[in-house]
């Protein structure tokens, strides 16, 4: 009976057969003697011994104080064992119930400055699943020459957080930055070789799109390494808006480097300087004017060049927008 075809033949020529055995005294004796033949193959069955695979649920207790594990051991182990039928029964399904746990106190380990090494050799493996297995069923082989275990010295510092946000806002509008999370620092816990590298920490970036008005931004912190920790996960970094206002300065070229007994003129005398100042400010600004200058030398004259305006700016709050003119014509008068 090869596929459903032959199965459904079979059925077809068995079936009048069947039919004509009516239940009586040789029907009961017949059932009887299949069943008893049955019990006795099953028991004879299970009484061989076999051989079979089966799975080892593995775990690990008292892991190194003071130390991240860096590589991820097997959580299962293959294994081969022998025993009799009856005795094989509890592994049926070919998982073993219960978990062979290696206790790592009792294994010496191999330290390399902040590394350290673990391996559980064959020895140790057979020995442990030995204690696990019920003592019917032998251990033949393991499927693994050994276990090993990298761990690194744990370290923790505290470093800055740089918080950055995409945003675009109005015309005559900018935002303040550098941006200032609140916590402004972040605990850090990691391995060592990879703690003394990190000299800050920024946010997994977020884009809040047109800043019309102040608010607060909640970021996630983005860990450099999937062995370290922070703590706090989350900052808030508050968003401020500044409205900026147009100012312009009308100012008096100076010119420096001039050779002695020499006057230099520009043309133009003023210049006019653009730029942006925060509204709030614009009063202080008024009142500090840049200073603007060119710079002269024999190279201009020979070279007939335009002198090129320069910028002192005095008050930090305004940003130049525009230099009109940038370059100046000159006249030597002697």
């Amino acid at each position: 009976m090869k596929d459903s075809a032959d199965i459904a033949e079979f059925y077809k020529q068995t079936l009048p057969y069947l039919q004509k055995i009516k239940p009586g005294k040789r029907f009961t004796t017949f059932a009887v003697c299949v069943l008893l033949a049955s019990i006795l193959w099953l028991f004879n069955a299970f009484s061989s011994k076999y051989t079979t695979f089966i799975q080892i649920p593995v775990g690990f207790k008292n892991l190194p104080e003071n130390y991240i594990l860096m590589n991820k051991p097997p959580s299962i182990l293959s294994a081969k064992v022998e025993g009799f039928g009856f005795d094989l029964l509890p592994v049926a399904s070919g998982i073993l119930t219960d978990s062979v746990i290696f206790d790592l106190a009792e294994v010496n380990g191999l330290i390399n400055l902040h590394h350290l090494q673990i391996s559980l050799g064959t020895n140790e493996l057979v020995d442990q699943i030995n204690k696990t297995l019920p003592n019917q069923i032998k251990l033949a082989d393991v499927l693994a020459d050994s276990i090993s275990m990298e761990f690194e010295r744990n370290k923790t510092k505290i470093v800055p957080i740089y918080p950055v946000i995409q945003y675009t806002v109005g015309p005559q509008f900018k935002v303040s930055e550098p941006f200032v999370s609140d916590p402004v620092r972040v605990r850090i816990t990691g391995p060592e070789s990879i703690i003394n590298d990190i000299k800050s920490i920024t946010n997994e970036l977020i884009d809040v799109g047109e800043v019309k008005t102040e608010r607060n931004v909640k970021v996630k912190l983005k860990s450099p390494s999937k062995y370290v920790k922070l703590e706090p996960e989350e900052a808030i970094v508050p968003v401020k808006l500044i409205r900026y206002t147009e100012i312009v300065y009308e100012l008096d070229l100076v010119v420096r480097n001039v050779p002695e007994g020499a006057e230099i003129k520009t043309f133009p005398a003023t210049i006019k300087v653009y730029g942006l100042v925060a509204l709030d400010q614009f009063e202080t600004a008024k009142l500090q004017p840049p200073k603007a200058y060119v710079q002269f030398d024999s190279l201009n004259v020979n070279k007939r060049s335009k002198l090129k305006v320069i910028i002192e700016e005095a008050n930090s709050n305004v940003a130049v927008q525009l230099v009109e003119p940038e370059k100046v014509d000159f006249l030597i008068v002697k």
